[in-house]
């Protein structure tokens, strides 16, 4: 019995040790599953494209930016693209976009100018002779009118301190008129080897009173070769904005507003005429802040009194001692009611 006990012990003992060296065949099968390394996932796998450099300034201490785009050729679910920072220093080989740079001196300067309106152009348009132009007898003048309701057409010469060298005037035949051209030949004397003149046209209305006059000045000379200079007597120098032309004014004020080129050298005056000629008010503008190529703003505020209603033409002028030295011109006809 004894020795049974130790043979038995003895194979317990055996059976216990080679248990432990058996090969993994012949493990159990929820053992071989355990230890078995899992399949490769079905993930797909992203390739990227070679990283570009986005530059936004040109400046060497900002970091560029680079944008990463993945690509999947497994499936048409793309992966969203990264945007990320990659520090300059980066050891990453990279194709750079070259930066395109200018310099502020290669651009055209800012230049701060009023802007123009539209302007008109003045119902007397003087071609010829142009500003500042050498003349000699006879001037040969050349003009077109739009006054269409003018009654009678002035031409004058005026030499130094407003001398009248020479006048020719006309009278439409038909009232109102369209347009009308002017080719004439103007004959003056002076005694001097040059002197400083003026050619003004103007157009009165039907009741003698001027709604339109244009002018240039000239360089009188006796004789010799005459030097004519392009024209810059075609645009209106004084447009009226408001009152509009045929508009009714009650209340006993005729604001006016509108825009003037004038050298400036006396104000802007505002008269209110009546058909017989009387002056039914008169201020001076302010000062249209304009150059010799500019326009400027006036404004006026010109009061008056009536008792019934009474047709009148506004008219307004640089305000000359002299009348008959008015260099510009420019009128509307309007309503006043008490």
């Amino acid at each position: 019995m004894r020795t049974f006990k130790v043979i038995s012990s003895l194979i317990a003992i055996f059976m216990l040790y080679g248990c432990a060296h058996l090969p993994a065949s012949v493990l159990s099968v929820s053992q071989q599953e355990d230890l078995t390394p899992s399949p490769p996932s079905a993930t797909h796998e992203n390739k990227y494209v070679e990283p570009t450099i986005i530059t936004y300034s040109p400046t060497a201490e900002t970091s560029p930016t680079r944008v990463f785009i993945p690509t999947d050729t497994n499936t048409a679910s793309t992966p969203a693209a990264t945007i990320s920072k990659i520090p300059s220093s980066s050891p990453t080989l990279e194709k750079v976009i070259p930066t395109l740079t200018f310099s502020l001196s290669t651009l055209p300067p800012l230049v701060n100018e009023t802007r123009q309106p539209n302007i008109r152009e003045s119902p007397i348009q003087i071609f010829g002779p142009g500003e500042r132009s050498k003349v000699t007898p006879p001037i040969q003048i050349e003009a077109q009118l739009s006054s269409n309701t003018g009654k009678l057409l002035r031409i004058e010469l005026r030499g130094a301190g407003g001398r009248l060298l020479a006048r020719q005037v006309k009278i439409p035949t038909i009232i109102p008129w369209s347009s009308a051209n002017i080719s004439i030949e103007l004959f003056y004397e002076i005694n001097t080897p040059a002197e400083a003149g003026r050619l003004t046209i103007s157009v009165d209305d039907q009741h003698g009173r001027t709604m339109d006059l244009n002018s240039v000045n000239i360089l009188l000379l006796p004789t010799g070769v005459a030097e004519l200079l392009p024209s810059s007597a075609l645009n209106q120098v004084i447009i009226i904005q408001e009152p509009a032309p045929g508009k009714a004014i009650k209340d006993g004020t005729v604001l006016v507003s509108g825009l003037a080129r004038t050298d400036l050298r006396h104000p802007l005056k505002v008269e209110l005429i009546s058909e017989d000629g009387k002056i039914l008010g008169q201020r001076l503008a302010t000062n249209p802040q304009s150059t010799s190529e500019l326009y400027g703003l006036f404004t006026a505020e010109v009061p008056y009194l009536v008792t019934e209603s009474t047709p009148a033409r506004l008219i307004i002028f640089e305000d000359e001692e002299n009348r008959d030295e008015i260099t510009h011109l420019s009128s509307v006809e309007i309503v006043l009611k008490p």
